[in-house]
């Protein structure tokens, strides 16, 4: 959750304040860190594990790739974000940044309520007025730049999100299914465990019940995951093809640098900070979603079949 909201945070930023260079960096590039899921053994095997006062395995992190993965969207967000303020005046009063945090959350919200057709016209018009500000000084983009800014813009404004949104919905279905299928599952007898003296059954009995049951869910988590796989990996396609345009476009105006207007530099900068961010959203979610239900499922059939997931029984 903390990530969506860093990423959440971009598409407020970049939309208000003033324009800035782009990021040295290739977002299609970068989303090569993203990598495919594998089943639950394998998502297990990577994993950084340790063992607890009570013998049981715990996951400390979810692999090295995962660690360097988040540390790159987490820079990547903080570059983006600084990259954002850098040209804005200092306020002089706590009150003065709020006010500029409240209008552009404001302007976000407007934007999100708008049709793609609305929100080119906005962007036409706000380029107009800036134009008209600047009387003869302002030094302006032919229409053909402009034209190419602002599609890279709807590219990784408009359509990433709608790839995203329909990505989102067929992962949640997905992942419905799962659990539904999963709360299926009985959960076994341990009433028949052989008993101590005070009650208790017996660890090595109530462990393999749960082991059938932990077996059963991996099988079934395994089903589902190389499904939501199958969706990823359409998806990721979808949305790095969207990406390298968005790149192509920064790169061929060298970051902004050969942008003449501060409103198309603008406009470029919005173009990669939302790409980046439409990029990573929902396919770190899913990644880091088949990896982790795979792997507790499966740390919970290790800790079965080493006689520890239950210790709430008798070792007697």
């Amino acid at each position: 959750m903390k990530k969506i909201i860093s990423f959440l945070f971009l598409f407020v930023v970049i939309l208000k304040l003033p324009a800035q260079k782009c990021l040295d960096i290739s977002v299609s590039v970068m989303m090569g860190k993203l990598e495919t899921p594998v089943d639950a053994e394998g998502s297990f095997k990577k994993c950084v594990t340790r063992k607890n006062d009570h013998g049981q395995v715990v996951i400390v992190n979810y692999g090295q790739a995962q660690v360097e993965l988040d540390s790159m969207e987490s820079r990547t967000v903080r570059d983006f974000s600084i990259a954002s303020y850098a040209g804005a005046p200092s306020p002089s009063t706590q009150v003065s940044s709020q006010q500029q945090a409240d209008a552009a959350k404001a302007l976000a919200d407007e934007l999100k309520s708008m049709t793609p057709e609305q929100q080119k016209e906005w962007a036409k018009q706000m380029y107009l007025q800036k134009s008209a500000a600047g009387g003869s000084k302002t030094i302006q983009d032919d229409g053909p730049t402009m034209q190419q800014v602002m599609h890279a813009r709807d590219i990784a404004v408009n359509q990433m999100k709608t790839v995203n949104a329909d990505f989102t919905s067929k992962i949640q279905d997905l992942d419905e299914k799962c659990t539904n299928e999963k709360n299926t599952l009985g959960l076994g007898d341990k009433k028949k465990c052989p008993m101590d003296l005070v009650g208790m059954p017996s660890c090595d009995c109530v462990n393999k019940i749960e082991l059938t049951r932990w077996k059963q869910v991996v099988d079934i988590q395994n089903k589902y995951n190389l499904q939501k796989t199958a969706v990823y990996q359409i998806y990721y396609a979808k949305l790095k093809a969207m990406a390298v345009e968005v790149d192509n476009t920064v790169a061929k105006y060298k970051n902004g640098d050969d942008l003449k207007s501060s409103t198309t530099k603008g406009f470029l900068f919005t173009s990669q900070s939302s790409a980046f961010a439409n990029a990573f959203l929902v396919t770190t979610y899913c990644v880091e979603k088949i990896s982790k239900d795979g792997t507790t499922a499966y740390v919970n059939k290790v800790n079965c079949e080493n006689g520890v997931y239950d210790i709430s029984c008798s070792h007697q």
